[in-house]
């Protein structure tokens, strides 16, 4: 089996010469969100049931032939299942509802955030596939580690996972929008003076 290359700390390219002359930070880190759109998740779903028509139509007839329970059936009926287009509608008709299904189930994706030093939080917008958007509330007391990952050596972006803890303790985490290397450096030495080592140092994932 081959191992993979361990995770490798990258410098952080946003250095000075002396504290005086880096830049304030101010006391937000403010990266708006999109727009808000509406949620379809109900003609989605309609969807999903429209494709598992076709298939669920076609097990039904395929087993009361088998277990000879539909033999007063029309000829209709058993011609169609018998039809090799038939068929592969049907297989294809399934393979993109549990698709839909797969994709509606997949995790949110965070559009905008603030980290707000004053208030001690984390407010972020989210949106799950076909579900309208919503806006996420996080205390600073729990949040149990930032991390910044570089894709590889020579990107000049990386993004950022943040993990807390969410509904009754269980332990959340989400990716965060692309930000600068240098933009990084600059936000997360901000960030440790306020959340300290749970601000971990950028890692590199080149393997």
């Amino acid at each position: 089996m081959k191992r993979k290359r361990p995770l490798r700390l990258v410098e952080s390219p946003f250095l000075t010469d002396t504290a005086a002359s880096a830049p304030r930070h101010p006391s937000t880190w403010d990266c708006s969100s999109e727009a808000s759109r509406p949620g379809y998740l109900g003609t989605m779903l309609y969807a999903v049931v429209v494709l598992l028509a076709l298939p669920v139509y076609g097990l039904a007839v395929l087993s009361m032939e088998l277990f000879h329970v539909g033999q007063g059936l029309s000829p209709i009926h058993t011609s169609v299942i018998e039809d090799p287009l038939f068929l592969v509608l049907m297989f294809i008709s399934a393979f993109v509802a549990v698709c839909m299904l797969n994709w509606l189930a997949s995790g949110p994706e965070v559009l905008g955030f603030c980290f707000d030093e004053r208030q001690q939080r984390l407010t972020f917008t989210q949106r799950r596939p076909a579900r309208p958007t919503t806006e996420e509330c996080v205390p600073y007391s729990d949040i149990h580690s930032i991390r910044p990952y570089i894709t590889t050596a020579s990107a000049n972006v990386c993004h950022f996972e943040v993990c807390f803890a969410g509904a009754n303790d269980k332990p959340i985490a989400l990716r965060f929008g692309d930000v600068t290397v240098r933009d990084m450096a600059f936000h997360a030495e901000w960030l440790r003076r306020s959340i300290g080592e749970r601000m971990q140092e950028v890692l590199d994932l080149d393997l």
